[in-house]
């Protein structure tokens, strides 16, 4: 039995509150970049400045979606699809949560407007976010450990993954993006 003080240092790298809610209320290659939606202007990023980094998106590393896969069927879910569609948005997202990381974008509006912002309409969303861990593992982990990482994790109304990873020089290292629709 870990002590409370190990769990508690396991967890010290960020970890935000799933975010999840209705639509109406609220090749892209590993590789150096500068912006994981460079000229895209419905990615709201400062015109100056540089987000370097390697992306790695869901479908080069399929380890987060088979294991969190693995877990969703321990409890009789069905497994989430990795979808194409979700990769645009999820890579939005990583570059914003390393301006702002929260919920909120940078430009103010809430996150689900990124949906939108690339066309699509879910009836239902969910957003995970994280920084600090450097493993699919330890992430996931620390998701099933927060009670709203785990309810957008285990909610068997998503159906469809969006999921992008990235590893960087600063000081969380790597960011986590999980984007949830169905």
């Amino acid at each position: 039995m870990a002590s409370f003080a190990s769990v508690l240092a396991a967890f010290l790298p960020l970890v935000l509150a799933g975010s999840v809610g209705p639509k109406d209320t609220a090749p892209c290659h590993a590789g150096d970049f500068r912006s994981p939606c460079a000229g895209e202007e419905r990615c709201m990023l400062p015109a100056t400045g540089t987000i370097t980094g390697t992306v790695i998106v869901g479908s080069e590393d399929p380890t987060l979606i088979s294991s969190l896969n693995s877990v969703r069927s321990s409890y009789g879910l069905p497994a989430l699809s990795e979808s194409a569609s979700l990769s645009g948005p999820a890579k939005c997202r990583l570059a914003e949560i390393r301006i702002l990381m929260s919920h909120t974008r940078p430009d103010g509006r809430d996150c689900h407007t990124v949906f939108s912002d690339y066309g699509l309409s879910p009836d239902l969303w969910g957003e995970n976010l994280a920084a600090g861990y450097t493993s699919p593992e330890e992430v996931l982990t620390a998701w099933l450990a927060s009670e709203t990482h785990r309810e957008n994790l285990l909610d068997p109304r998503f159906t469809q993954a969006g999921f992008v990873h990235m590893i960087t020089d600063d000081a969380y290292g790597d960011y986590w993006v999980l984007l949830l629709t169905n």
